[in-house]
């Protein structure tokens, strides 16, 4: 429910008028960015007449996301029984620019709400409400597309829902590399190639209207890299070498800045909460780094090393997409924090130029590893996937991050396992996977409460 003050005059048009301005503002210059004052006089009234209808301003924004939610669920629940969900979800992958405001809006809502209890307990009922009427229709798609019934729709739809959330938050850093056609094409077709292995009767054979087949294909003639050639080597984030005497220093701060930024957020930390915490003076602090936006990039920077950089030797040998993605899925629940600071990151970003501009670096450098790490596998297999690597890491990358919101929301999200399974089938789909891997892995598994 939202939550509105017990009095107060209520005008209808005032109110639409500020829900309407609240959700521009929020999604444009950043919910910490936006004050009561602000709002007020933009719409020619006083504090005390908004505080009439809104207890604050999490209050607000509760209910700007409400409606918005709302809006989705009559969309949803207006589905019919027949629909072919590959076309729908297609669609809706293609259309992505239609809902850039409410991406913004809710990974604002998703910083907020990881040190706002008040604001978290009022989003999480229409947000499982939400999810889970599109749940609801995933399986009754399930049932008219004769989809094997061993395919756990709690797991698929948060994940195919986490992929445009993760989009949000690369939106905001300004580092989305996949082209909203390339990934519609990627879901609706692994979606259609899920139909008829669940029953004995016919299965829809509409056939979606995409590039991809020959997408993979081209992209391999452009993009192959001799094994030895710079950038092909497997995942890998490296920070820059620090003076050894600076070295102590840097480091305590970095580790102090991930703790505070991942529990308290990155707005509601002032250089004197680092420096207490460090014990150091804040001119120790501004002598390491400029500012808190650079401590802020360096911390997430050394998380990124430090969660992702290192694989087993064997999996870097001989590991396909499919594998490496397993063994980065394992270790899903040790990432919580760096989730956390990703969040933080991408929310600052909005607003302040000199996060976007060094969070965008690290995010493209990030994703560009994992491609060349793809590419290294595919050359050494003479592979030839039906989808270009950038796209697959996008997919696997972008699920992370919209993850990571689901947890900043307090809503559960699948276990390990069960993603680990579905980024097998998917992979295995296109052709990133190797011969011995199977291609009908089930999905399967509990949803899990977030960390």
């Amino acid at each position: 429910m939202t939550r509105t003050a017990a009095n107060g005059p209520r005008s209808g048009e005032n109110r639409a008028r500020l829900l309407q301005l609240s959700a521009t503002l929020f999604a444009t210059q950043g919910y910490a960015q936006v004050s009561v004052r602000d709002l007020a006089a933009r719409l020619g009234v006083t504090t005390g007449a908004l505080y009439s209808n809104f207890r604050s301003k999490g209050d607000l924004l509760a209910e700007v996301l409400e409606v918005r939610i709302r809006e989705d669920m009559e969309r949803s629940q207006r589905s019919q029984p027949d629909l072919w969900l590959p076309e729908a979800v297609h669609e809706s992958f293609l259309t992505l620019s239609d809902r850039l405001q409410m991406r913004a809006l809710l990974l604002e809502a998703g910083a907020a709400a990881r040190t706002d209890r008040e604001l978290r307990e009022s989003l999480r009922p229409p947000l499982t409400a939400l999810i889970d009427q599109w749940i609801e229709d995933y399986r009754v798609w399930q049932q008219f597309g004769k989809v094997d019934p061993d395919v756990d729709m709690a797991t698929l739809l948060p994940i195919l829902w986490a992929i445009e959330l993760g989009i949000g938050v690369l939106e905001a850093q300004g580092a989305v590399r996949v082209k909203p056609a390339a990934l519609a094409d990627f879901v609706g077709t692994f979606l259609q190639a899920l139909e008829g292995h669940g029953g004995t009767g016919p299965s829809p054979t509409r056939r979606l209207s995409t590039e991809s087949a020959g997408r993979g294909r081209q992209s391999r003639a452009s993009s192959r890299r001799p094994s030895g050639a710079p950038g092909s080597d497997v995942p890998q984030i490296s920070l820059p070498p620090k003076p050894p005497d600076e070295s102590s220093t840097r480091e305590r701060l970095i580790e102090a800045a991930i703790e505070l930024f991942a529990e308290r957020g990155y707005a509601a930390v002032t250089v004197r909460d680092l420096a207490r915490a460090t014990g150091l003076t804040t001119g120790s602090i501004y002598g390491n780094f400029a500012n808190k936006a650079i401590l802020l990039v360096e911390a997430i920077e050394s998380r990124l090393a430090h969660d992702l950089e290192h694989l087993p030797d064997t999996l870097i040998e001989t590991g396909s997409p499919a594998e490496l993605i397993e063994f980065h899925l394992e270790g899903f629940a040790q990432r919580t924090q760096l989730r956390a600071l990703l969040i933080e990151g991408a929310a600052a970003a909005r607003s302040d130029p000199e996060v976007h501009d060094r969070l965008r670096e690290v995010e493209l450098r990030h994703q560009e590893s994992w491609v060349a790490g793809f590419e290294r596998w595919l050359h050494a297999y003479d592979s030839s996937p039906t989808v270009d690597t950038q796209t697959a890491v996008s997919s696997m990358w972008c699920a992370e991050l919209g993850l990571g919101l689901l947890e900043a929301f307090d809503l559960p999200t699948p276990a390990p396992a069960a993603m680990a399974a579905l980024f097998g089938m998917i992979f295995s789909t296109f052709g990133l996977a190797n011969p011995k891997e199977s291609t009908a892995r089930k999905v399967g598994g509990n949803r899990r409460t977030s960390q």
